[in-house]
Parts: C-alpha cells; structure tokens; sequence
C-alpha cells in the first residue's frame, strides 16, 4: 500500500518484569528513550536468546493482598477492582525469575491459570490436612489404583508396588535402579502413600529430573512434586517458598532433587531407596 513503509523493531524486556510483559518496540522510540541500549545491543551484533515458553506460568507461588493509592484518595485506574497479586514461577525458569503478578492478568484469568489457582489452594489444604497422619498402619494390598485418570490393575504392576509398599512399611531400605518402568512404578508407590505427613525425597541424578517431573505429572498430577535444583539463589528460594506455607506447615510430599544438592537440605524429611523386584 502506498504510504506505508518498514519500520525496524525489537522485542524488549523491562527489568524487573516477567517475559510476559515483552513487547515489540520501534528503533525510533528507543532511540529516543534509551540509545545506550541499542548501541550495546548492536555492539554485541546478535539476537539474546528467548524462549515463548518464558511468559508462561508454571506455578504459583504465594498470595498476598493489595492496597492501592484510592484509598488515600488517588485514582488507581483499572487495577481498583484487583484486590490481590500471585507471586508466579515462570516455565523454564528458575525460582529467582519469580514475579509478583496482578491477580486480574489475563495469563492467569485463564484456564490454565484458573488450573494454577486451583492447584495452589489444593496444596495448602492437602497440607493442613496431612497433621498428624504420620502414622504407618497395617499393610493393605492393593488390587487397583487410580493414576493418572487411569485404574491401574495390572498385577504385576500393582505386586511390584505392594511390595515397595511392605518395604517402606518395614523401614528396609533397598536401592533403585532407573528406567522409564520403574520409574513409574515408584510414581504408583508414592501415589499410594500419598495421605504419609512425611514428605518423600527422590535423589537423582541432574539430567533424570525432567523425566521424574514428567512421569509425576503423568501419573500423579495430585501430588505436590518440586524439583530441587537451579543455582544455590535458586534453592534458596525453592525452601523459603515450597518447603512450608506462613504457618509453618509442611507442604512438600515429593522432593526431586540430584546427590550434589541434596546435602544442603536440612529439617524433616524421608528418603526413599527401593529395590524394584523382578
């Protein structure tokens, strides 16, 4: 069309924001707002790496209320009828990349972040729920389980879990050895113990967390499942946030986390090491 011309620009990310508030911006603009940024971009002359994935939700951390300026007597404009902002952990992001977000953001108005909202209450109610249910009760079989939206009733799957079930019941500690099967059959294993107090630290190695994570997900997406790892900011944050709520109660039931970082954890925990039976 005529009039019309080209008009380079760039995708910016604001300190202090999350990537969902990226957006695209034209050269003339930020030559005029920020020219020192566009010089050090050029300088470097090639694209910052971004993934789409960044300006997604993965979890929501905490909740807190929200005072704004009208009630001193200012306009806060639209944000009048947010009464509270979610402290949100982004997809493929570590724990120290966590913002503060407007409870009315469209991302988590969503039915995604309708899910996370939901999640994140079943969580601290899970939690208060489990005091003083730490007790091991008499050793029942399982003919069944539901997984997964699954019912698991494959008997050797359900012997092999029985059988991890007695373990644990015992206190014998046995050893694991990792493949996409047994992994699963520890997810059921858990899965079953999932009204224990105590919550259940899986030690892996560093490139097997993702994979645990997934078949969590999988399989027991009702459990409350953290990955230990990320940079020692990262873990810092990961026992200040996940490890209990304000009160003090325990939230874990599932920690995955590597030997290397293992050993910075302290306070109660369980650690599992189970022997799959052939």
């Amino acid at each position: 069309m005529l009039g019309m011309h080209r008009q380079k620009q760039y995708l910016v990310k604001y300190q202090g924001l999350a990537h969902a508030h990226n957006h695209w911006v034209a050269e003339a603009q930020l030559l005029i707002d920020t020219p020192l940024l566009i010089a050090n971009y050029n300088h470097k002359n090639q694209d910052v790496r971004w993934i789409s994935d960044w300006t997604v939700p993965h979890r929501l951390l905490k909740k807190r209320s929200l005072l704004f300026s009208k009630l001193h007597g200012q306009d806060a404009g639209d944000n009048n009828k947010c009464l509270f902002e979610w402290l949100v952990k982004w997809k493929g992001l570590g724990y120290e990349y966590a913002t503060w977000e407007l409870g009315n953001a469209n991302f988590l108005n969503s039915q995604h972040g309708e899910s996370l909202i939901k999640n994140f209450n079943i969580r601290r109610e899970k939690a208060k729920w489990r005091i003083g249910k730490n007790h091991r009760g008499p050793l029942v079989k399982l003919s069944e389980l539901s997984a997964g939206g699954s019912l698991i009733t494959d008997s050797n799957l359900l012997n092999n879990v029985n059988k991890l079930r007695e373990c644990w019941l015992k206190c014998q500690n046995t050893a694991v050895f990792e493949d996409q099967d047994r992994i699963m059959k520890m997810v059921l294993f858990v899965l079953s113990l999932s009204d224990v107090r105590c919550p259940v630290l899986i030690v892996t190695t560093s490139s097997s967390l993702p994979q645990w994570e997934a078949e969590f997900t999988r399989w027991a997406p009702s459990i409350d499942v953290v990955v230990y790892s990320g940079s020692k900011d990262s873990r810092r944050r990961i026992k200040s946030l996940e490890f209990y709520d304000e009160g003090g109660v325990m939230m874990l039931q599932v920690l995955l986390s590597s030997l290397e970082a293992v050993i910075e954890i302290s306070g109660p925990r369980q650690i599992i090491r189970a022997k799959i039976p052939k």
